[in-house]
């Protein structure tokens, strides 16, 4: 339900749908993840990286669940980011889009012989 709601842009039924998912299920990494949407769709990284964290850690092999977290930690300049890229690589980047971000933060960060190994 809560994607559905997202997509017609009605964010606080979507909140309200995930948060009734997550408590059913608690380990349902889609509930998880689009909590983090939701609320990375407002910019509310902070929010968005707790629940793009639970997502990982509901579905740790799951190479967007760690893109989406290094994404939202990119943002509010949280040095973990690098390491949720390196696992989204690990995990066999599913985007494909991993290394890239892992570079161009690597970059931000004034650390260019980092991002050439990318």
């Amino acid at each position: 339900m809560g994607h559905e709601f997202l997509e017609l842009k009605s964010t606080s039924a979507a909140i309200e749908a995930y948060r009734t998912a997550v408590d059913i299920d608690p380990t349902d990494f889609r509930a998880w993840y689009g909590l983090g949407q939701t609320y990375e769709i407002h910019q509310l990284y902070d929010y968005a990286s707790y629940y793009f964290a639970n997502a990982a850690l509901s579905r740790p092999q799951d190479s967007r669940m760690w893109s989406a977290l290094g994404e939202c930690y990119q943002n509010i300049k949280n040095r973990d980011a690098s390491k949720c890229f390196e696992k989204a690589e690990k995990f066999k980047d599913t985007e494909g889009i991993a290394l890239f971000k892992l570079a161009k933060l690597y970059v931000s960060m004034d650390e260019p012989e980092k991002a050439s190994v990318c």
